[in-house]
């Protein structure tokens, strides 16, 4: 089992390796970006190892930019404009995020109240 998961995390080495340096040659700037399903065609990968890949190349410092409003897609970035558009872009989604959690928790607790009244009736 350990190396299933050792040849797994090295294939994703690999991708996300290869994914950069495509990115960096072919895919410089917004309107040459790509969208996610064909880098994950070109690569023969799953759309989800792709998304990880691009995630990782951001903890690991790399300006990758993922849009979500066409033209859809991602690129290699060297503007700090597109890089605050790229921030914005995530504090919105994780703010909605948590609000909707706040919103299950509050559901949850509306349901386990219910649940604990009932055993007293």
């Amino acid at each position: 089992m350990e190396q299933a998961s050792s040849l797994q995390e090295g294939k994703m080495t690999d991708l996300k390796t290869s994914l950069l340096e495509f990115l960096k040659s072919n895919c410089r700037g917004r309107d040459r970006a790509w969208p996610i399903d064909m880098l994950a065609g070109y690569f023969h990968a799953d759309e989800r190892e792709v998304r990880e890949c691009l995630r990782r190349l951001n903890l690991e410092g790399q300006p990758v930019v993922t849009l979500t409003r066409k033209p859809y897609g991602a690129y290699f970035t060297s503007s700090q404009d597109d890089l605050d558009a790229y921030w914005r872009s995530l504090n919105s989604r994780v703010l909605k995020t948590l609000e909707r959690m706040r919103a299950v928790n509050k559901i949850k607790t509306k349901e386990f109240v219910r649940d604990q009244m009932e055993l007293f009736e």
